[in-house]
């Protein structure tokens, strides 16, 4: 049926006055057939009449004739004349539509929507139930249909059909117009998914068939030669078959543009992937000596290689006259740091930008270094000086020197506080601060709320420890007089996450000062022990302090609140055992938003009520508040089937696969329920989620690091440590393809250097997951490779032997076990020679021990030492509790729990130790 595009020229038919009533409308007559096809034409022959009255008593006469007419309207739809044209094809649709007469202002308004398709035009037909016409206008004008719907008020409306499709009792409705959306890559999965149709393809469509099979998963037809090289390496990268990469096409693919010795390095990585280490092995032999035959600098240590040098020296000097050579040297960062040649990568950095490397440096424990690159000495002696030189450096009126150097004296802060020199870190936080003031005067009155909050948020972000965060909070009370509001409110959030919307107005509320702009330090004491739930600072009557504080909050809060303060104020009622007045919360129907309901729902589950909990939970999906409509969907499935409802639970569970992709800012993406389900610790659901991100992701995108990384993460939690290592590895891979966004944000954003740490992160973690991987496979020689390679990355990450300590003693390798600890121990020891005061290194070498249940009489001094640097860290506390219980001192380990619970009250970790910890009955 052709629909309408156009100003439908029949309208006029209703201008000039009211519309009479139906009854004045001609009836059908005629008994036969043929009597009735006459009375049709004759009728719509009508609607041409010269005659206005005539036209538009014919118009409401074919109308009421109803269906009968369908025949005479599509033949008349073709005629020459316009007017005959448009009037039968206007009612044509009305008839197929079924609009009847008796509701013509209504039928009126879903015209008016028709003659204009738009994604709302879609969403009205739907709730008519004519999901076959809203399927028809969709495929008439598709293009211009799809770039409608992918707006952000395109989007809501495909949320809306879906859940249109769901209240009509089949989510399935929905799918034929989702499927046509989306792209083939997401409806394939999908309808693989949920059991439904595929997208229709040509017959002789080899590459979109291909593309189709493998996200229905089956993989057979991904390496088909007749599918372009570009797409098959994207199915290669995602299904994992490395050996695909030997293949030439794929190679071109992936190093069009690439410089002749970066494409080198990139095939001796590619025989890595591959499993061809031989080959990978002589190809950087190779390059290294033909690179430093051919190098001719006066600074080179040689162009020869040394005699009984080892390989990797070689292949190491080789790598960082190859850096100097490169243009753009970003693409042979990230090869040569997925190979493991970490040294000749920050060797460089500190040559080509020490200001910028020294962000990398510090994030690999490479704290001399780091210190050289910014002119500090590693043992802080010029420390006087140095502040006092980048006093000056600071006060620079040009913006990007002065950011330069304020961020990296911000990160600066935590480090020295994390090497034990609280006093250098508060020198360094106060001359900073002093910065926040001055540069707020240099600032117009536009921008001084931007660049405040800028500079602010350089401090926090490099309060990465308790005792970092009790130093920002305690700087941030005392300037707090001169913050502007919007930075208070954003500030106080950060300080306190978990009540952050509320946590001004409770920090206000608690007692009235005569100033209110400035709060005594009892009311930021109390705001940090409420927010840690310590009910032993409030006293006896603790329960009636925090009652009374609570509802003064809530008043303060006034007439309408959002959901997000009541459920924050729900969550704090009851960690005080405030039940009752956490349901009041929960419950209040007052909120501009129903988001406290999900508090609501977990008190009916906590007791023991999940009907009542899975209607708190629907309409918190129905009220569109897109953070928690899509997310909160496997909670109310649970829920339903708890509550023996298990139809509708079946139907909830296909509408939230059918319910699309939408766009990151809807806070709806698969990426973005992947991520709430992984800080709920749920890896099993996040895995679902994180699936299809990762599959339709474009991996070489700097956006794209953080969902593939989340994914690989919650695999490797869940025990798939082949997968996690593929998904980290599919980053690495395409990664490599010369000037993509991400390479281009390495080397010029002055921010560069963080990704590039980022993916130093990626790279080691795929060795440790792809070195476990082999051990449970028997493949203990592959495993040995990517642990050294792995290693070579991240020289200091214990997380390495934790992980496969224990694998290769269970696998029979206790040789290869010990080789594994004696070299991390070392490396460690090595580090603590040069920083004996590093609490981070002091922790982690004494949770190694713990966690291989070797030297505890060590452990327990070296976690000693970590706490007395930085007593208030969960993290440090935790890893003496466990070396505690470990030495048989269950008492001691208890108490020590419980400490870390008070600095940190919601980290199930250590709770779920506080059991493991107390002696059984």
């Amino acid at each position: 049926m052709h629909i309408v595009g156009t100003t439908l020229l029949a309208f006029a038919i209703f201008t000039g006055g009211e519309l009479p009533p139906a009854e004045e409308a001609s009836q059908p007559q005629g008994t036969t057939e043929a009597d009735v096809a006459a009375r049709a034409v004759e009728l719509v022959r009508q609607l041409a009449a010269p005659n206005y009255q005539v036209r538009r008593k014919a118009f409401l006469d074919v109308w009421r004739f109803g269906p009968a007419a369908l025949p005479a309207l599509h033949e008349a739809a073709e005629s020459e004349d316009l007017q005959l044209s448009h009037s039968a094809r206007v009612l044509e649709v009305m008839l197929r539509l079924n609009l009847p007469l008796e509701e013509q202002q209504d039928s009126l308004r879903l015209l008016a929507l028709l003659s204009e398709p738009k994604p709302e035009t879609i969403y009205e037909l739907c709730r008519r139930g004519r999901w076959d016409i809203a399927l028809q206008i969709l495929q008439g004008n598709l293009q211009d249909l799809t770039t409608k719907f992918k707006s952000p008020a395109g989007a809501l409306q495909i949320r809306r059909i879906a859940e249109l499709a769901l209240q009509q009792g089949d989510p399935a409705l929905a799918w034929p117009i989702i499927r046509l959306l989306i792209d083939l890559p997401l409806s394939s999965w999908l309808s693989a998914r949920n059991g439904l149709a595929p997208t229709d393809l040509p017959a002789n469509d080899v590459v979109s068939a291909a593309i189709q099979e493998f996200y229905r998963g089956d993989s057979t037809l991904a390496l088909d030669a007749r599918i372009p090289p570009h797409q098959r390496l994207e199915l290669i990268t995602r299904s994992g078959q490395w050996q695909a990469l030997l293949d030439k096409p794929i190679q071109d693919a992936l190093l069009d543009s690439t410089s002749p010795l970066t494409r080198r390095a990139a095939l001796a990585l590619l025989h890595d992937y591959a499993g061809q280490v031989q080959s990978a092995d002589e190809v950087w032999q190779q390059l290294a000596e033909e690179t430093l035959k051919a190098e001719s600098k006066p600074q080179a240590q040689s162009s020869d290689k040394q005699p009984g040098e080892p390989a990797e020296s070689l292949i190491e000097r080789a790598a960082l006259e190859l850096l100097r050579r490169e243009r753009a040297p970003a693409q042979l960062l990230l090869i040569l740091m997925s190979a493991g040649y970490e040294r000749p990568i920050e060797e460089f950095l500190i040559e080509r930008d020490p200001a910028h490397a020294f962000v990398y440096l510090l994030g690999n424990s490479r704290f001399a270094e780091a210190f050289q690159a910014v002119d500090l000495e590693p043992d802080l002696s010029n420390f006087d000086t140095w502040l006092e030189e980048r006093r000056q450096l600071i006060a620079e009126v040009d913006t990007s020197p002065f950011r330069t150097h304020y961020n990296q004296s911000a990160r600066l802060c935590s480090v020295l506080l994390n090497l034990g020199y609280p006093d250098h870190s508060r020198r360094l936080f106060q001359m900073l601060e002093e910065f926040l003031v001055s540069r707020r005067k240099l600032e117009t009155r536009g921008n001084q709320i931007q660049v405040e909050w800028e500079l602010w948020n350089a401090l926090f972000d490099s309060m990465s420890r308790a005792d970092a965060r009790q130093l920002f909070l305690e700087r941030f009370r005392e300037n707090y007089a001169q913050i502007p509001n919007d930075i208070r409110t954003i500030f106080v959030r950060l300080l306190f996450p978990e009540v952050g919307k509320s946590a001004l107005t409770l920090l206000e509320s608690y007692k009235p000062t005569r100033r209110p702009e400035v709060f005594s330090p009892d009311a930021w004491d109390a705001l940090e022990h409420l927010y840690l739930l310590e009910e032993e600072y409030f006293g006896d009557d603790a329960a009636q302090q925090v009652s009374s504080w609570l509802n003064r909050t809530r008043i303060k809060l006034g007439s309408e609140p959002s959901g997000d303060q009541l459920g924050e104020l729900a969550t704090l009622a009851l960690g005080f055992g405030l039940v009752s007045q956490a349901y009041e919360f929960a419950l209040d129907d007052s909120a501009t938003d129903g988001s406290h309901r999900l508090e609501a729902a977990k008190l009916m589950l906590r007791d023991a009520m999940p009907r009542e909990a899975s209607q708190q939970l629907a309409e918190l999906r129905n009220s569109y508040y897109s953070q928690y409509q899509h997310q909160l969907i496997g909670m109310e499935i649970d829920t339903l089937l708890q509550a023996g409802d298990f139809e509708f639970a079946e139907k909830l569970e296909r509408f939230r696969w059918i319910l699309p992709h939408l766009e990151e800012a809807q806070a709806t993406s698969y990426a973005s329920v992947g991520q709430y389900l992984r800080q709920q610790e749920d890896h099993l659901g996040a895995i679902e989620y994180f699936e299809p991100a990762f599959l339709i992701s474009q991996l070489y995108r700097a956006s794209s690091l953080s969902t593939a990384n989340s994914y690989a993460a919650s695999l490797h939690e869940v025990g798939q440590f082949g997968r996690s290592a593929d998904v980290r590895r599919a980053l690495l891979v395409e990664s490599m393809k010369a000037n993509t966004e991400l390479q281009q944000v390495i080397l010029a954003n002055p921010r560069g250097y963080e990704y590039l740490g980022i993916v130093n992160y990626i790279a080691h973690k795929e060795r440790m997951s792809r070195a476990m991987d082999c051990i449970e496979r028997g493949k203990f020689d592959e495993a040995w490779r990517n642990i050294q390679i792995g290693q070579s990355i991240q020289p200091q990450d214990i997380e390495m032997v934790e992980e496969c300590y224990p694998l290769l003693v269970s696998g029979g390798q206790q040789a290869l076990a010990d080789q594994l600890f004696d070299a991390f121990e070392s490396t460690m020891l090595d580090h603590m020679k040069q920083w004996p005061r590093d609490a981070t290194a002091l922790n982690n070498l004494a949770w190694m021990y713990a966690q291989c249940d070797r030297k505890l009489d060590e452990a327990l001094e070296l976690s000693r030492q970590a706490v007395s640097i930085a007593p208030r860290s969960a993290v440090f506390l935790d890893t003496l509790a466990e070396i505690q219980f470990r030495r048989g001192d269950n008492l001691r380990s208890l108490e020590t729990v419980k400490q870390c619970i008070k600095l940190d009250p919601r980290e199930s970790h250590y709770r779920k130790n506080l059991v493991r910890f107390s002696p059984a009955d």
